[in-house]
Order: C-alpha cells, then sequence, then structure tokens
C-alpha cells in the first residue's frame, strides 16, 4: 500500500515464502523518511494508508463530516498540496463562514453593500433620519474612492446604491442641503457626478448656480440649475420613484412646503390621512414608438401610456425601488387609493407631469 502512495515504482523482490524481501523494505523506509524531511507539513496516518494534511488536522469541513483528507492511489506531492490549498479555500469561502466574516471579507475588498448594513442598523421614520443615513453613505463613498485612488466623476461600487439612497428618501429641500453641504469639501468634488447625477438639478435653486461649475460634473454642461424653483422633475432627474399604479407609471411624493427634521418621509404615504392633499411627480415609462402605438390602440391599456385624468381613481403601491431603498417598511402589498385633482404637464412632449391628489 506504501508504494501506490509514494509512487514508488522499482521491481518487487518477494523470496520463496512469499513475504516481501528486506531489501524493498529498506527502500521502502527510505524513501518515507525521505518524504518527511522534505516537506513535515504531512503527516502519516496511522497504518501509513493514508495522507493528511497538517493545516487541516484540528479545522472541520464544510459538511461537519470529517476532518481528514483522504488521497489515495499514484498522487504527487504537487497534487496534495493543491487538494490542500483548495480545502483551505473551501472551508474561508464555504458554508462554514460567519455572516459577520463574509461581511469582512467583502469590506476589505470594497465591496459591502454599506447602504443595506446601515439601513438595517437604524430608523428611517424622519427627514432627520433618512439625512444622517445619506450623509453617512456619502461620507463611506469619499473615503472608499480615495482609498481606491478612483477617477474624477468615475463611478465605484455603492455609487448607485447611496444616489439611489438619495433621490428616493429626501425631499428636494434636503437633497439641495446635502448638496450644498458635500460640494464644501474639496474631497467631494471628484465624486458629485456620481453619486447626485449630472446637471441641471431640479432640487437647486437659481442662487445655488455659482456653487461649482456645471463643466467639472459633465463636460457640455453650463448650467447648474433650471431657470424657476420647484419646477417638475424631468425624466432623468425624476429619481426612483416611490410608488406605481397598475399601469406600471410611477410616482413621486413631493412637498411644497419647506419640510422639518421631525416630519415624516414623503414616501410614507400610509401615516398620511384621509381627505388629505398629495403632491405627487408621475412619469410614464418610455417606450418605443411601434410599442406606443400599440398599446393605444387597445383601449384597455391606451392608460399605460397617457397622463392620467382628472377625476380618475388611481390604486397605488410601494415600488419595487422604495423596497430596496426602504426595505421591509415599503410592503408591496399595502395599497392606497387616491382622487386625481388636477393635472400638468412639464411639457407638451414631455414624460413627467405635476399631479395633485386626495386620499380616499
Amino acid at each position: 500500500m506504501l508504494r501506490s502512495i509514494f509512487g514508488f515504482h522499482g521491481e518487487e523482490i518477494y523470496d520463496e515464502s512469499g513475504t516481501q524481501s528486506l531489501q524493498q523494505e529498506q527502500q521502502q523506509e527510505g524513501g518515507l523518511q525521505q518524504f518527511e524531511t522534505q516537506d513535515d507539513r504531512f503527516e502519516q496516518a496511522e497504518g501509513g494508508r493514508i495522507l493528511r494534511a497538517v493545516w487541516d488536522a484540528e479545522r472541520p469541513s464544510a459538511t461537519g463530516a470529517s476532518t481528514s483528507n483522504v488521497v489515495s492511489g499514484p498522487t504527487s506531492h504537487t497534487q496534495v498540496a493543491n487538494q490542500g490549498r483548495a480545502v483551505d479555500s473551501q472551508v474561508r469561502f464555504g458554508s462554514v463562514d460567519t455572516k459577520e466574516e463574509r461581511r469582512e471579507i467583502r469590506r476589505l475588498e470594497g465591496r459591502e453593500n454599506v447602504a443595506m448594513t446601515k439601513r438595517m442598523d437604524q430608523r428611517l421614520e424622519t427627514v432627520a433620519d433618512a439625512m444622517d443615513y445619506c450623509r453617512e453613505l456619502i461620507d463611506t463613498q469619499i473615503k472608499r474612492a480615495n482609498d481606491q485612488q478612483a477617477n474624477m466623476n468615475e463611478s465605484i461600487y455603492g455609487d448607485s446604491q447611496t444616489r439611489k439612497a438619495i433621490t428616493t428618501l429626501l425631499p428636494d429641500q434636503y437633497i439641495r442641503r446635502l448638496f450644498l453641504l458635500t460640494v464644501q469639501s474639496r474631497k467631494a468634488w471628484p465624486r458629485m457626478r456620481p453619486l447626485f447625477g449630472t446637471p441641471p438639478y431640479n432640487f437647486l435653486r437659481p442662487e445655488d448656480a455659482g456653487s461649482i461649475r456645471a463643466s467639472g460634473i459633465a463636460s457640455g454642461r453650463t448650467n447648474m440649475t433650471y431657470g424657476r424653483v420647484n419646477e417638475t422633475a424631468a425624466y432623468g432627474q425624476f429619481g426612483a420613484g416611490h410608488l406605481i399604479d397598475s399601469y406600471m407609471r410611477e410616482y413621486r411624493v413631493v412637498t411644497v412646503h419647506e419640510p422639518k427634521d421631525t416630519d415624516i418621509l414623503p414616501c410614507d404615504i400610509h401615516h398620511v390621512g384621509p381627505q388629505k392633499l398629495l403632491y405627487l411627480n408621475i412619469r410614464v415609462p418610455k417606450r418605443s414608438k411601434e410599442e406606443r402605438m400599440m398599446l393605444l390602440k387597445d383601449i384597455t391599456k391606451r392608460s399605460a401610456v397617457l397622463f392620467p385624468l382628472v377625476g380618475e381613481v388611481l390604486t397605488l403601491k410601494y415600488s419595487s425601488g422604495l423596497q430596496q431603498v426602504w426595505g421591509g417598511r415599503a410592503n408591496s402589498k399595502s395599497n392606497a387609493k387616491v382622487v386625481v385633482k388636477s393635472m400638468i404637464p412639464r411639457s407638451a412632449t414631455g414624460s413627467t407631469a405635476a399631479i395633485v391628489a386626495v386620499k380616499v
């Protein structure tokens, strides 16, 4: 058996009684001593029939059934070492790893979903809660980009989650406040585009135009703001919608008055009482010309490419985008009914509009 383990290929010598000769036994013993001298990372198991890696001696396997690595047949030194490294990799990255260990590995590699981690650790009920949450995400992304020496205006892991959290949770007035606070730090300048998008910004006021050059964020852009305050968001500035209806039209709850830190999040419509006004921006998903014409011909589906009519009753539920950002608070099975009281498109050919509705 030892011959098959260590790969001896010399001729076996037997005496007349059928037992192996002393010469062959001495050759095998010499080979074993030489193997153990060359690499003491392996030890001979009882009976000389298996080899077990020393690093695997006290480490449980992924299944917990056995702690030894059995090697049979003619196996070279390199193959055994490779098997040991494979087991070590399996133990490190396999099912025996704890959630904390995997999180630490992702953190060291710059792949930790900080947005999800922090969301689980803190409340997100008021505007102040969301503001603190988004500030922490921005600080994390600035430090992460500095550690990775990321190029200016180049997105890195975590930027999209941070931007989605900002544009989804915060009202426009607080996005403006967060933007002006962030831009005060020179370290944040290379990160403004990945974190806030490209200008002009509908959340900024005309007097904010001098805060930073638009061309520094996106080449070819000259305006940081729109000409009017509280301009209905353009399609690209809409952010992640808070609500959707049965035709997959997206709605974003907006605040027309200056919000306070203690106010509930605008997206939390279930804290809005009956007969209370809701101010919404709506975005109709863009479709190809052929698909749009096909939907318009079907009377049961044409609403999917049109704005709601005044007096129409809408059944709204939380969007998947809000569920990703807000977590379990955005229960997808919870619906709300509203009646449209007025609707003003952003432009004659635009895909966004402003709506005033009443909750029923």
